[in-house]
């Protein structure tokens, strides 16, 4: 059978995974229609964030500390070696997932307590220490509250088989097998719907969790057959060899630093609970927008390039390495730039065409409209830190990443407690949005310190340019919709918003690419390039 060429891998890969996040889209659509933003996506929000700030930064520090380890095993030991080495990792972070399920299935209560604000606010003659213990040890009570303890408990349960899983699609990655792990991944998706849909036809909402960890069991099984078809074989070695000290010794900066998206969503959880019912929904649905559309591009190329970085280190190519550094980060600015602006013009737009139907009503667009609008400007800065982390963890530098994102948690906050006072959840947005610029910035000015052969030169100016390119794009069309919406309402003639905003956008993209052409934009024109690098040293 011919082999598929890097780029349509390339390509087939990004449609699918484009499809995975459309799925993802209908599952939370769904989930809206049937409920909307009462106190059943509150719980599960809460539920979700807490096990996800732990796990989710667990799982991404041995899943990238594994892969510049693996690639030197597999280069200069072979497969054998590799193998095993791989399933030694998988034991060491099968027993810490253990213990930590069993922590905090334990301490549900506790937690929900924890990260959730009291109900009834502490007394007025109660000391600021008092107050502090009260926050501590109150939180939220009633429905919501058993319903969050529920849903935790399950949460932590099925963090066992993600973990897994996320270790074993690290080695498909380096093996180049990218499209049938996002095909698994739509089995995830598919439990969840059928889950929410039944826990709709039986009322009870505690169904919903279910479809979480059935969809997580489902897509390991999958995960570990393509596995096991492309050479791994597992093998029950508990021994903590030095390669394994190596992993973990590399996991705890990328842990600290890849925590820091998890660790300002728990926190602006936490404080969006003590706001209006609805609001924790609010900043779930909207995060929902900014993942999809970071998952789309940046996370795509991301996946798709750091196996060849951390080949092209083992190798000892710097001049490919850098490559694909440069292309890579100006490509972030392209899709990022007019993408954040769009988002912050049309957030209202964007959250009524997506959500609402159902018991989504035009008071939950308000609400989730306002906290996304708050999302918006961060988007370009989440791509660009999610694609510089992985370029300092190709050439094993973690402690810088770590060090950058405690600053960023530091500001959001600082921010978070300065905002959500007078600007609610979109005060809480917009200190995340600030925490993902202060992280960008600064992962971009310590690499080019570093590596001032690979940055590039001229990155400022060029960011500037594809700047004002996106103002006048996407600021320039907006009249079109503005327009065309004033005249529909003056004339009681109805166009479908979808199409409008579509139509807007077509033409906004024409523009900016002829203004990125006009202004020498040169990246423009390297998408193809850059995708056809991975043909050297591809299977």
């Amino acid at each position: 059978m011919k082999q598929l060429s890097a780029p349509k891998i390339a390509l087939i890969v990004a449609a699918l995974t484009l499809g995975s996040k459309l799925i993802g889209f209908v599952r939370e659509i769904i989930k809206a229609n049937y409920y909307g933003t009462t106190y059943v996506v509150d719980s599960l929000s809460i539920s979700e964030s807490i096990p996800t700030m732990i796990f989710a930064g667990i799982l991404t520090a041995a899943a990238t500390s594994f892969m510049p380890l693996f690639s030197d095993k597999m280069e200069k030991e072979g497969e054998v070696a590799a193998n095993r080495y791989t399933s030694q990792a998988i034991n060491i972070l099968v027993i810490i997932c253990v213990i930590s399920s069993l922590v905090g299935i334990l301490f549900s209560n506790q937690l929900v307590t924890l990260f959730t604000m009291p109900d009834v606010a502490a007394p007025e003659s109660a000391s600021a220490i008092q107050r502090v213990a009260w926050f501590v040890t109150h939180g939220w009570t009633g429905e919501r509250a058993e319903l969050a303890y529920l849903y935790v408990n399950v949460t932590f349960s099925y963090t066992l088989f993600s973990s897994v899983c996320g270790m074993l699609e690290s080695y498909l990655k380096y093996k180049g097998v990218f499209i049938r792990q996002v095909l698994a991944g739509y089995t995830f998706s598919a439990c969840i719907i059928i889950a929410i849909i039944a826990s709709r036809i039986v009322d009870d909402p505690r169904l919903i969790v279910l479809g979480s960890l059935a969809g997580n069991i489902v897509r390991l099984v999958i995960i570990a057959m393509v596995a096991r078809r492309e050479k791994y074989r597992y093998t029950p070695d508990f021994r903590v060899t030095g390669t394994v000290r190596q992993i973990f010794a590399l996991a705890m900066p990328i842990f600290i630093g890849s925590s820091v998206n998890q660790i300002c969503t728990v926190v602006d959880n936490t404080l969006a609970s003590g706001l209006a019912t609805g609001n924790v929904a609010s900043m779930q649905y909207s995060l929902l927008i900014v993942n999809t559309i970071v998952g789309i591009t940046a996370s795509v190329i991301s996946m798709i390039i750091y196996p060849k970085m951390t080949q092209s280190i083992s190798l000892g190519d710097n001049e490919r390495f850098g490559e694909l550094f440069t292309r890579g980060i100006a490509i972030m600015f392209i899709i990022g730039v007019p993408v954040a602006l769009a988002c912050f013009i049309y957030s209202n737009q964007v959250i009524q065409i997506v959500f609402e139907r159902g018991m989504f009503s035009g008071a939950s667009t308000e609400l989730t409209g306002r906290a996304f609008m708050g999302f918006a400007p961060g988007v370009v800065f989440y791509m660009v830190s999610d694609y510089m982390i992985y370029s300092f963890y190709s050439r094993k530098q973690m402690k810088t990443p770590m060090f950058i994102s405690l600053v960023a948690i530091a500001v959001n906050v600082s921010l978070d407690i300065l905002l959500v006072g007078p600007l609610g959840n979109m005060g809480l947005a917009l200190a995340t949005s600030a925490s993902y610029a202060v992280n960008a910035t600064l992962l971009v000015l310590a690499f080019r310190k570093g590596h001032r052969e690979l940055a590039g030169r001229g990155l400022a100016n060029k960011f500037g340019k594809i700047l004002l390119a996106s103002v006048v794009s996407v600021g320039g069309t907006t009249p079109i919709y503005f327009g065309v919406m004033a005249l529909a309402r003056a004339n009681s003639w109805i166009m479908p918003r979808m199409v409008l905003l579509g139509v807007t956008a077509l033409v906004a993209v024409a523009v900016y690419a002829l203004l990125l052409r006009a202004m020498k934009i040169t990246e423009m024109g390297h998408f193809r390039e850059m995708v056809g690098l991975f043909r050297r040293g591809d299977r």
